[in-house]
């Protein structure tokens, strides 16, 4: 029955990992991206599993900044985050449920655009958090293939700059 049940969740965890990634990037998220002057990133804490097997939440950050840079988004300091209307926030949170008893570690991957926001129907309402953008991944990596997972973070954060640029194009260069 050992057999039947790690046959079981090793098949679950590879369609997992080729499932699609979840998204919330329609026309309609993307507008919440317009006029956006830059972004605060925030990497949510990973646990000491992971760390110690090489996938570490400083190394995520700089990956998505050096790929936010590269495209011309400006970064805010948590300075300038604050003093910015709306605090806009570039959030990934990166779970993976590290486990002693299997090799393969499910993961998944949020990246959210967070801002403040009121609601149209009660203006007085104000919602310190709101996620206005949204796509995500699920997978499942080898225990030795951990920092694998930034790379798909990378394909995710990606995903935020085409739609950032999408409504917040580049001026073109005049001649």
């Amino acid at each position: 029955m050992i057999f039947n049940n790690r046959f079981l969740l090793t098949g679950a965890l590879l369609l997992y990992s080729i499932a699609p990634a979840t998204a919330s990037d329609s026309e309609i998220d993307r507008a919440s991206l317009k006029g956006l002057h830059g972004v605060f990133v925030l990497v949510e804490d990973l646990n000491p599993p992971e760390e110690q097997a090489g996938l570490k939440a400083a190394d995520i950050q700089a990956d998505v900044e050096q790929k936010l840079q590269a495209a011309g988004i400006p970064l805010l300091s948590k300075t300038q985050n604050i003093d910015t209307p709306g605090m806009p926030t570039l959030y990934i949170s990166v779970s993976v449920a590290s486990s002693t008893a299997t090799g393969l570690w499910p993961f998944s991957i949020d990246v959210n655009l967070e801002q403040e926001a009121t609601l149209k129907r009660s203006p007085d309402t104000f919602v310190p958090t709101a996620v206005t953008w949204h796509v995500g991944s699920i997978g499942g990596v080898d225990k030795s293939d951990v920092r694998s997972i930034r790379d798909r973070v990378g394909e995710q954060i990606s995903k935020f700059v085409n739609a950032y640029l999408k409504v917040n194009p580049k001026p073109a260069n005049p001649k």
